[in-house]
């Protein structure tokens, strides 16, 4: 009988979150969910897609990020608090995770939007079951996309252009039935901002621009090849999704964006509705 490593996993988190600045080996860990530190890697690594030793790690630089903004601590200080050993070290390590030296992230007094946030036992469910953690890898073909611009697209499904859009629906030539996309602009993890305004198009598939509305916005998107992730949205919100996918799965991947639209692709069925899955397209090299 296979055994369920969730609660294992979840234990070790809130193990890991109790100790971010004290000294914390992998053994520690392991032996406090009461497996070996074999086992206990494999199984952190296969439920979580990322390994015990880079939670830890982006967990801590989280936690110095918002040290921060919200102390005057010295650099020095911060880095020594959550374990980094140097200035030198942590500094390497921000930069290679944010783009940004601790010191310039300071200066710029703007949290990030996308980070390493605390994963709660709920937040773990919903993400084990609200998003598939390792993407197919695929070739898409070039397609057109007809329909609504937004500057406003925290919040993907159920966004309120989708109901806007389905009043001017008709006045366009889209594949029937409709297949409806999202298109959101990828921006860069240093880039990101709790007040930046990411630019999204709510359409739908179209063979032509004929026929094109006066407030409609058309699109062509270039063949690509994606990163394919499949998320349930009644368990796991587009936020979430996007945290973990560029946040950890494009880290621990070592791939590069390919191109700069993210795509949601909700095929027939309506976003509007609550209970819903679609098919999220991060362009890769």
């Amino acid at each position: 009988m296979s055994v369920n490593y969730i609660p294992y996993v979840a234990k070790a988190i809130d193990y890991i979150e109790e100790n971010l600045s004290s000294p914390l080996l992998l053994c520690d860990i392991a032996d406090h969910t009461g497996f070996s530190k074999y086992h206990f890697l494999r199984f952190f690594q296969s439920t979580l897609g990322e390994s015990a030793y880079d939670y830890l790690r982006r967990r801590r630089l989280a936690k110095a990020a918002q040290d921060l903004l919200e102390t005057n601590d010295r650099i020095l200080d911060i880095a020594l608090r959550y374990q980094f050993g140097s200035q030198e070290a942590f500094t390497r390590s921000f930069k290679q995770v944010y783009g940004l030296t601790p010191g310039q992230y300071r200066k710029r007094q703007q949290p990030l939007f996308i980070e390493k946030p605390r994963l709660t036992r709920d937040k773990l469910l919903n993400l084990i079951d609200g998003l598939s953690l390792t993407p197919r890898i695929a070739k898409g073909q070039e397609f057109k996309v007809m329909g609504l611009l937004s500057c406003n697209c925290i919040k993907i499904p159920q966004h309120e252009l989708w109901n806007q859009l389905e009043h001017t629906i008709n006045e366009i030539n889209f594949k029937v039935p409709p297949e409806f996309v999202c298109i959101s602009r990828y921006i860069s993890l240093s880039d990101l901002t709790p007040n930046i305004r990411v630019p999204c198009l709510f359409g739908v598939l179209v063979d032509s621009f004929n026929n094109m509305s006066h407030n409609m916005v058309c699109m062509t998107v270039p063949a690509s090849k994606y990163a394919i992730f499949t998320l349930d949205n009644e368990l796991l919100n587009s936020q979430d999704a996007l945290n973990y996918i560029l946040g950890t799965w494009l880290q621990q991947s070592h791939r590069q964006i390919g191109g700069p639209d993210v795509i949601w692709h909700f095929g027939h069925t309506n976003p509007t509705t609550d209970q819903i899955k679609c098919n999220i397209y991060v362009p890769v090299k």
